[in-house]
C-alpha cells in the first residue's frame, strides 16, 4: 500500500533554508549558525575577574619585599642584643639564635626574588587581560581567542619559571620544637648527644606561635602518657611501667612538616624515604592530602585518611624494650600531586636523652613471638641509651647540619 505526500521535496526542505543576498544573488545559507555572542562576553567577565586577581598579586608582590625590608631586620643583634656581660651559656644561646636567623634571612632574600618575579608575571598578565576584555565583549572571536591563548601560555610559562626559581632557593619545609633546655657545654668525657639539649628557636615573625604550640604540646604529652600506659598493660606490666624512661625530663619532639610538590628530572614521587622513628611512639595529625605509607607485613600500604584522627607509629626504643615483640613502624611519605601540598603535625613521645632502656620481662606467650630488639640490618644498630639513638638519626638525616656540629661523626 502506498501513500501520497502532501508536500513536495522542495517544500519539505524549505523551512531549513535561508536565503541571503550575496553578490547580487541569492544563495543557500549554511545550517551552522553564528554562535551567541554571550559566550564571548562570559569569557570577558571571567577575564575581568582574573585581571583583578593578577593586579592584586602584582601589588602584593611589590609591597612584600618593601614590608620585609622595613620590618624584618637582617641582623640578629637588632632582635636580641649580644650578651656582652653574659655567661658562656648566654653567649652560646645567642650564637645559636644568630645562626638560625642568618639561615632564615638568606632564605627570605632568595624568596624575595621569586616574589618580585611573581609581581612582574602577574602585572604582565593583568595588562594582557585588559586588552582581551574589550575584544571579547565586542564579539571579535578570532582575535579574542588568540589573546586568551597567549594569556594562558604566558601564565603557564611563568608558573614553570617560578617553580624553577623556588627549586633553586629551596623549600623551608619543616620546623621542630622540643623541651626548653639550656645549651650544654661538653666536658672531655661527655657523650656527643648531650649537645642535642638546647632552647627552641621560635620564629620572631610569629610571636603567638610559642603560646599556641606550648599549649598543644601539653595536651599531646597527656595523650602520649595514656597511650604508653595502655601499651604497658597490654604487655603484662603496670600502667606506669614506662615512666622511668622519661622521668621528669622527657625528650619529646614536635615537627610541623610541609610536603610540597616538587618537579624533578628523575620522575620521583618520594617526599621522605622509608625509615622508622628513634623513640617510643609517634602521633601524627595530617591534613586531607594523602601521602603517608606504612609497612604492613612485607608490603608498604597507604594510610587511609580519617578526618579528626591521629596515626600512631611505633619507634625503635619500644622495639628494644619489648624484645622486638612490638616492631618499629617503617614508613615513608609520597610527594603530593601538582597543585597540592601535604601538612602534618608529628608528636614524638620519647624517653629522656639519658634514659637507658631495659628490655621488659614479657609474659611467656608474648616472649615466644619476640624476635629480638635489634634491627635486621647490622649496619643500623639500636642503641639502648636514647640520646645515642636519637643522634644516630640526626646525623643520618641531616648530614649538612651534622658536619657543622658533629664533624667527628660525619
Amino acid at each position: 500500500m502506498s501513500y501520497e505526500s502532501d508536500f513536495t521535496s522542495s517544500q519539505m526542505h524549505a523551512p531549513l533554508r535561508m536565503h541571503m543576498a550575496m553578490d547580487g544573488r541569492e544563495s543557500a545559507y549554511s545550517l551552522v549558525s553564528e554562535p551567541s555572542p554571550w559566550w564571548l562576553r562570559g569569557l570577558a567577565i571571567i577575564m575581568a575577574l582574573l585581571v583583578m586577581m593578577m593586579a592584586l598579586g602584582a601589588v602584593s608582590g611589590i609591597l612584600a619585599p618593601m614590608f620585609v625590608d622595613r620590618f624584618v631586620p637582617d641582623d640578629w643583634e637588632e632582635i636580641e642584643p649580644y650578651p656582652e656581660d653574659g655567661t658562656e651559656e648566654d653567649i652560646a644561646n645567642w650564637t645559636e639564635g644568630k645562626e638560625f636567623w642568618d639561615v632564615m634571612v638568606d632564605y627570605m632574600d632568595g624568596m624575595m626574588g621569586v616574589v618580585e618575579f611573581s609581581a612582574l608575571h602577574s602585572g604582565l598578565l593583568a595588562i594582557l587581560g585588559l586588552f582581551c576584555i574589550p575584544v571579547l565583549w565586542k564579539g571579535e572571536r578570532e582575535l579574542g581567542i588568540k589573546l586568551v591563548g597567549a594569556w594562558i601560555g604566558i601564565n603557564l610559562l611563568g608558573g614553570i619559571v617560578m617553580m624553577w626559581m623556588i627549586s633553586k632557593v629551596g623549600f623551608y619545609p619543616q620546623i621542630d620544637f622540643g623541651p626548653e633546655k639550656k645549651t650544654v657545654n661538653l666536658g672531655p668525657d661527655d657523650p656527643q648527644w648531650l649537645k642535642l639539649h638546647g632552647p627552641n628557636q621560635w620564629p620572631p615573625a610569629l610571636p603567638a606561635m610559642q603560646d599556641i604550640i606550648s599549649s598543644w604540646l601539653r595536651c599531646m604529652a597527656s595523650l602520649g602518657t595514656s597511650v604508653l600506659s595502655a601499651l604497658a598493660v597490654g604487655l603484662g606490666q603496670e600502667p606506669d611501667y614506662f615512666d622511668y624512661m622519661a622521668g621528669d625530663d622527657p625528650e619529646f619532639l614536635m615537627k610541623v612538616i610541609r610536603y610540597p610538590h616538587v618537579d624533578n628530572d628523575q620522575d620521583s614521587e618520594q617526599g621522605v624515604g622509608l625509615h622508622q622513628d628513634s623513640g617510643l611512639i609517634t602521633l601524627i595529625l595530617q591534613n586531607e592530602v594523602p601521602g603517608l605509607e606504612v609497612g604492613f607485613g612485607d608490603d608498604i600500604v597507604p594510610v587511609k585518611q580519617i578526618p579528626g584522627t591521629y596515626i600512631m607509629n611505633l619507634g625503635e626504643m619500644l622495639q628494644m624494650a619489648t624484645h622486638g615483640y612490638l616492631r618499629a613502624t617503617k614508613h615513608r611519605v609520597i610527594m603530593p600531586p601538582p597543585g597540592l601540598e601535604r601538612i602534618s603535625l608529628a608528636y614524638f613521645v620519647n624517653p629522656a636523652l639519658e634514659a637507658n632502656i631495659v628490655p621488659i620481662s614479657l609474659p611467656p606467650d608474648l616472649m615466644t613471638q619476640a624476635p629480638g630488639g635489634e634491627n635486621p640490618n647490622p649496619d643500623d644498630p639500636v642503641f639502648s641509651v636514647y640520646g645515642a639513638n636519637k643522634l644516630k638519626f640526626r646525623v643520618r638525616s641531616h648530614p649538612d647540619v651534622a658536619a657543622i656540629h658533629y664533624p667527628d661523626l660525619v
